[in-house]
């Protein structure tokens, strides 16, 4: 059992409370913190409000946990993020906080430890696949683009890029 805040356990206490979450993922020379609620100080550290959203997060059979975090793609910065970084396997965290701040230490519960295992670039939001460390699916592909395209190979084309060669598939096929 673990202790709590005096702030920490009046707000679970009450009749209604909804948490938000604090995402950090750690992308190569870079770290991003976002919040699922506003803009909050924490740990020593700035969380930005993106519109951030965590999805599906669940228990994996013989487990671990998996999941998604989805971000609104305004002006195109969130699918900049993703085309532009490297964050497949990059570190992801996420805690729960409640109530308004400041927030102190051991206001926060960890919900989930693990890494990103892909992403899904829509017009509107960009979707990124967490998963607990070392349960990585190592599907292929692990990055996948939906967007509005002039000009879109036909189906069963091959791509080389650095030594792979892929084929294209229809998703409705």
């Amino acid at each position: 059992m673990r202790a709590v805040t005096p702030a920490y356990s009046a707000e679970i206490s009450r009749h209604s409370t909804r948490p938000f979450v604090l995402v950090e993922l750690v992308a190569p020379g870079i770290t991003y913190r976002w919040s699922s609620g506003p803009d909050v100080t924490w740990a020593g550290e700035s969380w930005s409000a993106v519109g951030l959203q965590l999805e599906q997060l669940r228990a994996i059979v013989g487990g671990g946990q998996e999941g998604q975090i989805s971000l609104h793609n305004f002006g195109g910065g969130a699918s900049a993020l993703v085309l532009g970084s490297r964050i497949n396997d990059a570190p992801v965290r996420i805690w729960k906080l409640y109530g308004d701040g400041p927030y102190d230490s051991g206001d926060e519960v960890q919900i989930f430890d693990g890494v990103a295992d892909g992403q899904r670039v829509l017009v509107e939001r960009v979707t990124i696949d967490i998963v607990t460390s070392g349960r990585e699916r190592e599907l292929s592909p692990r990055l996948y683009y939906d967007a509005f395209c002039s000009h879109i190979p036909p189906a069963g084309t091959v791509l080389s890029w650095e030594g792979e060669h892929y084929r294209l598939e229809s998703r409705h096929g």
